[in-house]
């Protein structure tokens, strides 16, 4: 296993208020919590992505600001973790998590082969999904 850190979609704003990030403001947001993969046994298992290809849980990782890692979507975490989650709390989380995974897809070629047409598409096209939507949600927590 490599030391290298696994990817990262988006290093240039934050996937959840979309300011621009620094080296000393930029973060890793886990998509799926440690705590989650912890608790279901994921770190070591695949999700199985849009093009068919797959991933380890604990490789999907987004970029995000301090705030929105560290504060906002630690507490929405915690509540989901503890079982205080509201069905509000519990429909951000959710949409957090496809929309993560989608935004994450958007930075990986369609193909690994570089001599295929597909390794220049990303999995799933950055105009997929709304971004704006899931920032909006995010607002109000």
């Amino acid at each position: 296993m490599s030391n290298e850190p696994p990817p990262i979609a988006d290093l240039e704003s934050c996937l959840f208020c979309g300011i621009g990030l620094t080296d000393e403001t930029r973060t890793r947001e886990h998509v799926f919590p440690q705590w989650l993969q912890r608790e279901y046994h994921l770190f070591d298992q695949e999700l199985v992505l849009l093009n068919g290809s797959s991933v380890r849980y604990a490789q999907l990782l987004v970029a995000a600001c301090e705030d929105c890692n560290n504060v906002h979507a630690s507490q929405l975490e915690h509540r989901i973790q503890q079982d205080v989650a509201s069905p509000q709390d519990m429909y951000i989380w959710l949409l957090k998590l496809q929309l993560s995974v989608m935004h994450w897809e958007t930075a990986r070629p369609a193909s690994q082969d570089r001599r295929r047409p597909e390794a220049q598409l990303p999995i799933i096209p950055s105009d997929a999904f709304d971004i704006g939507f899931l920032r909006s949600l995010f607002d109000v927590l």
